[in-house]
């Protein structure tokens, strides 16, 4: 496969990440908060055996402590993976980390802050300046990410070259 078709496909990707994200965001309050609430007690009914027998309230109680942090991961996740592709795109076009360090990190803030625009306009959701934040930290932990993995496999091939001369 040609490093030009391999980043076309990073783009896809990337673009389905977007999807996702703006799909997430278009769920008004309530439904965005059952889909986590219903995703952390599948989870938690798996690994903590007693769960199911708790009472409703407890569960609830327990489940509420979680969905914070689970929606926030999801945001970090989400925003991570994009900019992963979209560094790794830039990289196979132009061959140079700093432009696509710059591109991974203006296009994910730029989403971030039209993503939290956009939730303006949907009920029961309220665009928060903290989750934009969250969303470029995913950003750039993503293209931290890639900048190491793209280095340590230069870094191999060079020693694997050096080895056969």
């Amino acid at each position: 496969m040609t490093r030009k078709k391999l980043s076309w496909i990073l783009a896809a990707i990337a673009v389905l990440c977007m999807a996702a994200i703006y799909s997430f965001s278009s769920q008004n309050g309530t439904a965005t908060n059952e889909v986590s609430k219903s995703f952390i007690a599948g989870i938690l009914s798996n690994i903590y055996q007693g769960f199911d027998n708790l009472d409703l309230g407890t569960q609830n109680g327990i489940i509420w402590g979680f969905n914070l942090f689970v929606r926030k991961c999801a945001h970090f996740s989400l925003y991570c993976t994009m900019s992963f592709m979209i560094y790794l795109f830039v990289f196979l076009r132009k061959d140079r980390h700093f432009q696509a360090l710059g591109a991974s990190l203006l296009i994910g803030g730029a989403f971030a802050a039209l993503d939290e625009l956009h939730q303006k306009f949907v009920p029961g959701r309220t665009p928060l300046v903290k989750d934009v934040f969250v969303d470029i930290a995913g950003c750039l932990v993503g293209a931290v990410i890639c900048f190491m993995a793209i280095s340590s496999v230069c870094m191999i091939v060079q020693r694997l070259r050096n080895r056969k001369q």
